[in-house]
């Protein structure tokens, strides 16, 4: 299990790679949170993204 899975809220936004063969990062806002990976959300869409792929987790702020 990631340990990123007990820190990252919904609503966080993530930074993610949508293509590891040819690294292409993205940013986006956690819609769903998944012991295999979390949705993310963009102008791009909802996407599926494993933990693996999951560069790094910016908290919201409160």
């Amino acid at each position: 299990m990631d340990d990123r899975l007990k820190t990252t809220n919904i609503g966080d936004t993530a930074i993610v790679d949508l293509n590891p063969q040819s690294p292409s990062f993205h940013i986006g806002e956690v819609k769903m949170i998944s012991y295999r990976g979390i949705n993310v959300s963009s102008t791009w869409g909802d996407k599926f993204v494993k933990w693996a792929n999951v560069k790094e987790i910016n908290k919201q702020k409160k």
